[in-house]
């Protein structure tokens, strides 16, 4: 199934793990509460501590190493999934309160984020299974061959091995009788393979070329080289099963508060009439974009660089 993400969209982290308060004007630097004091609190009350919490935040380093399921710091923490790391500065978020309300600081002496020269740092990286990538592994348990022949249908039991695009094993036509190895090849959906009957039979070599269906059912048709000279329909139910490659993708996002004179023009901050870049929570820019794919497939993911600069300081 694949996973769809936009990842401009979702990325809303370390901004909301904490209630956001009015700035007040800076206290000197020996008013300031640190973290190291014990006595600030988060938005649900908890006191604040140097190191990993149970999420991945680090307050005191400001940055977030973790799943990405933690980012909200739900109650229970998850254990697995995609993986994100965050880092931040001062202006996003503090690890000291200078401005006395008990908890981290933001843009501190600024009205709001705007000019506060914030920024923000996004890496998410994961896998998801491919809906277009995929490999057929067969069934290594004795399947069932039919062939309907004048009214009847004939099976005979078969068993398969697959080595990358090779294919070989046994069947047994229990009407001759005789049991022998095949061999052939399996190529994305079409599959051939051979099965030699004893020297002097009618059949000699008789040759099966099929499809595989989306349900993992091979059918086609086969031919033969003796005397017989006979052709027809076949299938196997359950032949095969559909594996879906295992693709990686990663994306990193720099984002900063905008200037003071920067100017939303339809969801683009500009400045100058310069692209910064796309609009986010507000009073936030998007300034680059870098993602990789192979596989290819649609994530919502993107590449962008701005018009101006991509460097977070200087904003």
């Amino acid at each position: 199934m694949k996973k769809i993400l936009v990842l401009s969209g979702i990325l809303v982290i370390a901004g909301f793990m904490l209630v956001a308060v009015p700035a007040f004007a800076a206290k000197p630097n020996n008013s300031c509460v640190k973290i190291q004091d014990g006595s600030l609190v988060d938005s649900n009350g908890g006191f604040l501590t140097v190191g990993y919490d149970k999420w991945g935040y680090n307050y005191q380093a400001k940055m977030f190493n973790g799943w990405y399921g933690n980012y909200s710091r739900p109650s229970v923490p998850v254990v697995s999934g995609d993986s994100l790391i965050m880092k931040w500065n001062d202006a996003w978020l503090s690890n000291q309160d200078c401005d006395g309300d008990g908890k981290l600081d933001r843009h501190l002496g600024f009205s709001s984020y705007k000019g506060s020269g914030a920024w923000l740092t996004n890496h998410a990286s994961g896998t998801y299974e491919s809906s277009t990538n995929y490999v057929w592994e067969v069934n290594t348990s004795p399947n069932k061959l039919d062939i309907p022949w004048a009214g009847t249908t004939y099976s005979y039991d078969v068993s398969f091995v697959k080595e990358g695009a090779v294919l070989t094993g046994t069947l047994t036509d229990g009407y001759y009788p005789t049991t022998n190895s095949l061999i052939g090849t399996i190529d994305g959906n079409n599959v051939t393979f051979s099965f030699i009957y004893p020297v002097g039979s009618v059949q000699g070599i008789r040759t099966y070329v099929g499809t595989i269906d989306s349900a993992g059912k091979v059918s086609g048709t086969w031919s033969e080289t003796g005397t017989e000279n006979a052709t027809g329909s076949w299938s196997i139910a359950g032949f095969a099963t559909k594996i879906p490659e295992m693709c990686s993708w990663s994306d990193f996002v720099k984002i900063v508060a905008v200037p003071e004179d920067a100017i939303n023009d339809g969801g683009v901050w500009k400045l100058n009439d310069k692209e910064i870049g796309p609009v986010i929570w507000g009073e936030f820019a998007i300034i680059q974009e870098v993602s990789s794919n192979p596989c290819g497939e649609d994530m919502g993911l993107m590449d962008f660089k701005s018009d101006i600069r991509s460097g977070l300081g200087n904003w």
